[in-house]
């Protein structure tokens, strides 16, 4: 995984540029990423994204996975207010954050053979990993720098 520099944008992508996210969408998701880590903590260890077809067309949409070390029961716990998240970025941006929670241990355990995990890792965006790395388009020249 590197910086891949897409036009104006820098991102930390696993699998290249296939789509390009404007100005609105960085920052929408920048403040996902922190609202996020609210909610999850210390056991919020990775999020990825990717744009997602809305054939409406009313509507920004985004597919995001929330890598996190919590057992299931706890997982659920959390989702109702998740859920209000998202909910509250449709209304007051356009734009519909469809999130889906998992255990990171079983992301590194599955992402060679499980379709849904290859995928995210050839063609996901990471907007955070929890150590050693910006929120996505935060300080990422100094990041590039260090790389």
């Amino acid at each position: 995984m590197g910086m891949v520099s897409c036009s104006d944008q820098i991102v930390q992508t696993t699998g290249g540029c296939n789509k390009f996210m404007g100005q609105g969408i960085r920052e929408i998701l920048n403040q996902y990423v922190k609202v996020v880590e609210k909610i999850y903590g210390k056991h919020l260890k990775q999020i990825y994204c990717s744009r997602a077809e809305d054939v409406s067309g009313e509507n920004e949409k985004m597919e995001v996975l929330l890598l996190v070390d919590l057992p299931a029961a706890e997982i659920w716990r959390h989702s109702e207010e998740l859920a209000e998240v998202g909910f509250e970025y449709l209304f007051r941006h356009g734009v519909r954050i469809l999130p889906s929670v998992k255990s990171a241990e079983e992301f590194r355990r599955w992402n060679s053979i499980h379709p849904l995990y290859q995928a995210v890792k050839q063609k996901g965006i990471l907007l955070y990993q929890q150590f050693g790395k910006p929120y996505l388009w935060e300080e990422a020249e100094e990041y590039e720098a260090l790389s």
